[in-house]
């Protein structure tokens, strides 16, 4: 954390160019409006929303499911894997979405996420929790891809509070999900409970599926 001080200090603050009304509920009516008549931006937050709210409890989630398959000293070495694979896909991140594009990239991640999570779940085995740790990669991709194909669509001037209000929206429905999912978990155990979350979230590969068609249907036309 102090080398992250040290780093952040070094920072020059950009020179403000044009001056901007700073006036709070301002720029939230303009943010909001920019929301409302903008759909590809309502979808990609959407999808923004709904893909935080249920991969990051689950994630949080996945020690309780891996307990009752292997000794407490192991369950923090799918932790280890998951961080490796994930720094991976940051890494080539920006090769692969200039060559395939972020929506292929966030269809394809976000289908084999789905597929092994729901191979893991519907048969637990001592090897589920390695077969979990499959899809890391794709995490630091997708990742990378939502952030650009949402930073394309947010207004130069309510860029910040056009994200923020997309992180306030995910981090009021990961507590929602968060607290739905240990109370599921108490009725059905870990593994239902996170194969729940799994179903839940398949919507957003349509989501996707259906800004790519449009923006194939836009190249062509």
């Amino acid at each position: 954390k102090a080398i992250g001080v040290f780093v952040g200090l070094k920072i020059e603050e950009p020179k403000t160019c044009s001056k901007e009304s700073s006036n709070l509920y301002e720029h939230l009516n303009v943010a909001i409006k920019e929301f409302v008549k903008n759909k590809k931006l309502r979808l990609l937050s959407l999808s923004s929303i709904i893909s935080y709210s249920l991969n990051e409890p689950s994630y949080q989630f996945r020690s309780a499911f891996i307990n009752t398959l292997w000794p407490v000293w192991a369950i923090g070495t799918t932790n280890i894997i998951s961080s490796l694979g994930a720094a991976i896909g940051y890494l080539y991140s920006g090769k692969l979405i200039k060559k395939f594009g972020e929506l292929k990239n966030l269809i394809a991640g976000t289908i084999y996420g789905k597929i092994v999570n729901i191979v893991a779940l519907v048969y637990p085995t001592v090897f589920s929790p390695l077969i979990m740790t499959t899809s890391s990669p794709f995490f630091g991709t997708t990742e990378v891809a939502k952030t650009s194909l949402l930073q394309k669509e947010f207004t130069d001037s309510q860029r910040a509070t056009m994200s923020s209000l997309n992180s306030f929206a995910s981090s009021l429905a990961f507590g929602v999900v968060s607290f739905g999912l240990g109370f599921i978990a108490d009725k059905i155990g870990p593994a239902k409970a996170l194969l729940t979350t799994t179903i839940l979230g398949i919507p957003i590969i349509f989501i996707y599926l259906y800004l790519y068609r449009k923006e194939d249907s836009s190249k062509i036309n």
